[in-house]
Order: C-alpha cells, then sequence, then structure tokens
C-alpha cells in the first residue's frame, strides 16, 4: 500500500477504473483519488449513450449495477472498478403465409447499428404490404428493408396474398358449362369445369386454350398457375320430326291441276332442307323425286302429273345441319285423276263436312269437296269469333282433300271447349263445329 501524507494529513488511495462506454465521476487522471483517512468520498457512475452499467466492484468484490458508490470512513486504500455494456434492441420481424423473411422473428441489434431484412414471395403469392412499426411502407414487389442507426426496438410485418388466375368459360349453343363466365381461382387450386348438353344434342368438342381435348365431360385444372380459356362446343344428336299434312288419305288431285302440298318439321337446330317424294303404287314404294332441297316452307305447289293413280303416298324427308334426316308418309293413300275421272264427277258442290273424329283429342281431320280448282282459306275460330289458327290458305285443285287440325303441332296448347272451323271458298263460307276434349 501506499501511504500519502500532506501538510501532516494522511492520505489513502482510491482506485477508479471505468471501462470502454462510461465514466466516474468526478474523474481524477490517471485514475487515482486520494481522501484524507477518516473522511468519505462519493463517485458517480455515468455511462455514454447505447451503453449501459454492467457491474461495479468494490475491492474485487461485486456491488451490482448501482450508478453510484459511497465510500466512508476511508482508512485503507480502496478500488472501484465499473464495466459498461452495449444496449442492444430487438425487431420483431414476421411474414405472412406465401412470403419468406430473413432474419425473422425476435431479431437482437446493438444500439446504433443496422440490420437488413430480404423477403421474397413464392410463385403463388404477391406482397400486399409492408409495415414498419405500424405504418406501410412504399416497397418494390421483391425486395429487402433496413433499419439504420437502431436505437429503439423495431417491427417489421409482410402482408401477402394469394395471386388470383382468370379462367374464361364459354359454352356454344346446345349446352352448358359449369362454372361459366370469367372466374377467378386462386393460385395452387384445381378447378373443375362441367360440361352438359342440352336435350337433343352431345358435345362434339372441347378446346383448352385454344387446344382440343376431344368431346369430353369435364375439365380440371390441376394446381392452377396461369390464366386460362375453355370453350366447350355442341352438335345437333337428334334428327329432325316432320310430318306430312296434306294429302294425308282420301284427296283427288286432278291432272295438270296445282296441288298444295304441305308438312310440318322441325329440328333442335333448324331443318335445313326438304325433299317431296311421290309413290304411284302404294306405300312401298318405289317413290320419285318432285323436289329436293326445298327450304323447309312448311308448303309446296305441285303440279299433278300422269300416270293417274288411286294408290298415291306423299313423303317427305326433312334433313337437319348435321346431315342427319327423317322421313314421313302421308297416313292414307289419295288420288291423281284425270278430267274425266270418277271421283272427280262425283263432287257437283263445294263442302266441308264435319271434322272426324268429333269430339276430338289431338288430332281431328276436315274433308273439303271443291267441284274445281279454287282458292281455299281454311281457319280455326273460337266460340267468340276470334281466329286461332289458319289451316289452310292457298289453291286447290278440284277434288276432295283432306286436311288435319293437330292442334298440339306447330301452335300453343289449346284449352278444351268448342272451335269453329270456317271454310271460306268461291265467296261463299262454310262453317263446322268441332268439340276439343282435354
Amino acid at each position: 500500500h501506499t501511504l500519502s501524507i500532506v501538510s501532516g494529513q494522511v492520505l489513502r488511495r482510491i482506485y477508479l477504473t471505468a471501462g470502454a462506454g462510461g465514466l466516474i465521476l468526478p474523474a481524477t487522471p490517471p485514475g487515482v483519488d486520494e481522501v484524507p483517512c477518516g473522511q468519505s468520498a462519493s463517485y458517480t457512475i455515468v455511462p455514454d449513450a447505447g451503453h449501459h452499467i454492467g457491474d461495479v466492484t468494490v475491492d474485487g468484490v461485486s456491488v451490482g449495477a448501482v450508478s453510484s458508490y459511497l465510500f466512508t470512513n476511508v482508512t485503507t486504500n480502496h478500488s472501484l472498478v465499473v464495466s459498461f455494456t452495449l444496449d442492444t434492441y430487438t425487431i420483431t420481424a414476421s411474414a405472412g403465409s406465401g412470403v419468406t423473411l430473413t432474419p425473422s422473428g425476435a431479431v437482437s441489434v446493438n444500439h446504433g447499428a443496422d440490420l437488413s431484412f430480404s423477403f421474397h414471395a413464392d410463385e403463388c403469392h404477391s406482397v400486399e404490404e409492408v409495415i414498419v412499426d405500424g405504418a406501410a411502407i412504399s416497397f418494390t414487389s421483391d425486395s429487402s428493408y433496413t433499419f439504420t442507426n437502431v436505437q429503439a426496438n423495431h417491427s417489421l410485418s409482410i402482408v401477402a396474398s394469394v395471386k388470383l388466375f382468370p379462367v374464361h368459360a364459354l359454352a356454344g349453343a346446345g349446352g352448358t358449362i359449369e362454372p361459366s363466365g370469367t372466374v377467378d381461382f386462386q393460385c395452387g387450386s384445381s378447378p373443375t369445369f362441367t360440361i352438359t348438353p342440352d336435350p337433343g344434342y352431345a358435345i362434339a368438342d372441347v378446346l383448352v386454350d385454344g387446344v382440343s381435348q376431344g368431346a369430353v365431360a369435364s375439365v380440371t385444372f390441376a394446381a392452377i398457375h396461369a390464366n386460362h380459356t375453355v370453350h366447350a362446343m355442341f352438335s345437333d344428336a337428334s334428327p329432325p320430326v316432320v310430318q306430312v299434312i296434306a294429302p294425308n288419305g282420301g284427296e283427288v288431285f286432278g291432272l295438270s291441276q296445282p296441288a298444295l302440298l304441305q308438312w310440318s318439321a322441325t329440328d333442335n337446330a333448324g331443318v335445313a332442307s326438304v325433299d317431296l317424294l311421290l309413290s304411284r303404287t302404294g306405300a312401298a314404294g318405289p317413290y320419285e323425286t318432285i323436289a329436293a332441297g326445298e327450304p323447309n316452307s312448311g308448303s309446296y305447289t305441285w303440279t299433278a302429273t300422269v300416270p293417274t293413280t288411286t294408290n298415291a303416298w306423299l313423303r317427305i324427308v326433312a334433313r337437319d345441319s348435321a346431315g342427319q334426316t327423317t322421313a314421313d308418309t302421308s297416313d292414307a293413300a289419295f288420288a291423281i285423276a284425270g278430267p274425266t275421272s270418277a271421283a272427280l264427277r262425283t263432287i257437283t258442290e263445294f263442302a266441308l263436312s264435319p271434322a272426324a273424329p268429333n269430339p276430338a283429342r289431338g288430332m281431328t281431320r276436315l274433308t273439303l269437296d271443291l267441284p274445281r280448282s279454287s282458292r281455299v282459306r281454311l281457319d280455326v275460330l273460337d266460340v267468340q269469333g276470334r281466329l286461332v289458327s289458319t289451316l289452310a290458305d292457298g289453291e286447290f285443285v278440284a277434288g276432295r282433300h283432306t286436311v288435319e287440325w293437330r292442334p298440339s303441332i306447330g301452335m300453343r296448347p289449346l284449352a278444351a271447349g268448342v272451335y269453329l272451323v270456317r271454310m271460306a271458298v268461291a265467296n261463299r263460307t262454310f262453317v263446322q263445329r268441332c268439340l276439343l276434349l282435354p
């Protein structure tokens, strides 16, 4: 030990040692303070900015991280040693699903230091927001963020969203696709589209992104990662429906006279054309062509030709755009007669015979007697005199003609009740009553 005597006083020494990051006040360079024996000495410990007191030892014994120390009744030399520690802060970093953030979690950083974080979204996500200390900041799509000169705790949060990819689904005429239109799907999902043909139609082809998949009933996109298109196409799978209306049995057509041939033909996609064929030897044929490739107008005026026959049959062949055909033949034979034919000579007066059957359900026939070729209009009226349907309106050759009334074909359903059938011919009018059953 060193003993100092100043002006008769005995002095004791206190050795003061302050580590990096702070100091002991009052400072007594070179770190030795002399205190008169028996007196007290007080010291204040001051850390630098960004530091805090780590530990204080007195005479080699720790007294903790105290900010001051008092030596009382100093009779011996002493030591005061102080260590300082750099301040550290915590940056809490988190990211949503689909984003890689490095580093992440609770990350320690020293006072005044810089700390960088990088973030990157995977192929199915995009970064929507970067939030620093609770406030959103601007950022680039794949980027980083650096905290500089850190002097406090901070937080960093990366908010992501799942990418959406639109699929445009379109169905052509004749069917549906579900879901349809433009639908957004989350990246990585596997949506399925179901293709359903309408009654009478079939799936013709399905294009995915313009590439044919064949006549498939469904399309599934596995783990979708891009925009797509689905186009379903359908074809007419049902042949036309056709029915001969006139002549349908019992009519007599005069040679070289115009004869009105009538039919009804329908199809899912429309009737493209009709052929009209005639047999003079019975329903089994053979049939000759009257006209081919005619539009589906529902009627055709034909001039009756030789040879005459009492066993004539009309066949109508309907064809749709897919090339499918259906044929129908007269229900019974009609006649083609010369001007001296007995069938023509027996008709001397215009007449409209009663409907048969009557009452009727679904269909009834009306017979027209024409002693000469005439223009005939045949209408159906309700009991209030309102027009319900026109069954015929055109030139008829001399003879007996049968016209069918089918309320369920080519017109709206009719209520049961009494109807009037009116024939206007040669400035004369004929009326018959018909009861339609439910």
